[in-house]
């Protein structure tokens, strides 16, 4: 009898890392495949959703090539958060991501704030008014591109996406709509005035389910991609910073350090506090649990650049953090 095991993807902000686990959560193999991400002006950030699917299909590939995967139980995924991906009607995407890193719509973010009041917004939706998040994004597109935003069929995020893609199933999950400043934090629903303000409708948002629910089932043709048996469960999962949490065990008065493209420290609460302070909160992964954040954006992504600028190869990276 074959033993079960475990596939998760996590599309993160540079690479997909896709990983074969056993059911003890012991990691039995890995891979991962990058993809580029486009600035094609100043503050731009963008990234093309075929390429994270590309990167997915071909990480997997890799990973399940150095073991036996025995019985497949489940597909999890976490990714990135707070992008958007327009979809159109033919369930393709209509243009490339514009990610959470974009920092275009500051201006919309600061007006946001003054009209809805930057205290009233971090209270009801557990979020500051920033340009990372979605609904800001949004209120540039109905502003700079406004024909394109009512072509839209469907928004997604970037674990939506790539759901999407493995099952075409329509579905989000609490992390993701409760980092889009579109969400009620405190009642766990859509928030429609901000739905009003940005000019979309709420119906082009997927249906939410918790991350721990895997609703749909890997469909044929994306199990022929893959080289996998169709009808696999396919869990939900979270955004990146919840799926650490859970990993990580922070819970309690434990908090946690993360740092890749950008930097987070990050705790879990089981009960919402009237004042936030200064950190975003939002919903966990764990049900019954929130998530607060504080960040630092440019970590990783910083060394990149510094790497780029000099033309420096990978490996000289290694030097230079062991020099600092």
């Amino acid at each position: 009898m074959l033993r079960e095991t475990i596939l998760t993807f996590d599309i993160g902000t540079s690479a997909c890392k896709v990983c074969l686990w056993d059911a003890r959560g012991t990691l039995l193999a890995s891979a991962d495949e990058g993809y580029p991400t486009h600035h094609p002006q100043p503050d731009w950030a963008e990234q093309n959703p075929e390429d994270w699917w590309r990167a997915s299909v071909a990480a997997a590939k890799r990973c399940l090539a150095t073991r036996d995967p025995g019985r497949i139980a489940v597909l999890g995924l976490s990714s990135q958060r707070e992008g958007v991906v327009l979809m159109g009607r033919d369930g393709r995407p209509l243009a490339p991501c514009i990610i959470w890193m974009d920092r275009r719509c500051r201006d919309q973010a600061v007006r946001l704030g003054e009209e809805f009041g930057v205290s009233f917004l971090h209270h009801h939706t557990g979020l500051p008014p920033d340009p990372n998040y979605t609904a800001c994004k949004l209120l540039w597109l109905r502003e700079h591109q406004p024909e394109l935003l009512d072509r839209a069929a469907r928004f997604f995020q970037t674990r939506d996406y790539v759901y999407y893609r493995l099952t075409r199933a329509e579905v989000t999950d609490y992390t993701l709509a409760s980092r889009t400043m579109m969400f009620d934090l405190r009642r766990h629903v859509w928030w429609p005035d901000m739905f009003q303000r940005v000019g979309v409708r709420q119906d082009q948002f997927p249906p939410i389910h918790r991350s721990t629910e895997a609703p749909y089932r890997l469909s044929r043709p994306a199990a022929e991609a893959l080289g996998l048996p169709d009808g696999i469960p396919v869990s939900l999962g979270a955004g990146d910073r919840a799926c650490e949490g859970v990993g990580g065990g922070v819970f309690g008065h434990r908090v946690m350090d993360s740092t890749g493209t950008a930097s987070n420290i990050s705790m879990t609460i089981d009960r919402l506090p009237e004042d936030l302070g200064r950190a975003p909160c939002s919903i966990h992964a764990t049900p019954g649990r929130w998530l607060l954040e504080l960040g630092i954006t440019t970590s990783a992504s910083v060394m990149r650049w510094f790497r780029d600028l000099l033309d420096l190869p990978p490996e000289d990276m290694a030097t230079l953090e062991h020099e600092a």
